[in-house]
């Protein structure tokens, strides 16, 4: 899961990724130090308490290179909304294809039924 501690690595790898990331994500340019980052982690983990959803890393050779997670739980209509971003430099490998299987199985283990996506990047 993410972590506060990913904080400044995940707020440089924001910030180095900006102008190809802002396509798809509209809070980017809101978040424009790394405590607007910890404030999102902060977010996630709350959501995380509250059973809402949750967002983990994506990691390669120990390194941050994007996020998947389902933003939001609709527990009444058993809906996840599967929300994800991956940097430049990690496009074509497969990467996001993978970890969004394993929030979809996982949703499946948890009787969960997920539809919806954060919008749609062909390069992922």
């Amino acid at each position: 899961m993410l972590q506060i501690s990913d904080a400044d690595e995940l707020f440089g790898l924001v910030d180095k990724n900006r102008s190809y990331l802002r396509t798809w994500l509209p809070w980017l340019d809101g978040a424009t130090v790394s405590s607007d980052i910890r404030d999102f982690i902060k977010s996630t983990l709350q959501q995380l308490a509250d059973n809402r959803g949750f967002v983990a890393v994506i990691c390669v050779e120990k390194s941050i290179a994007g996020v998947v997670g389902s933003n939001h739980i609709d527990w009444q209509n058993r809906i996840g909304y599967i929300g994800y971003w991956l940097a430049e430099a990690y496009q074509g490998r497969g990467l996001m294809t993978i970890s969004c299987k394993a929030v979809i199985d996982y949703g499946w283990l948890f009787r969960i039924l997920y539809a919806g996506f954060a919008g749609l990047n062909e390069f992922s």
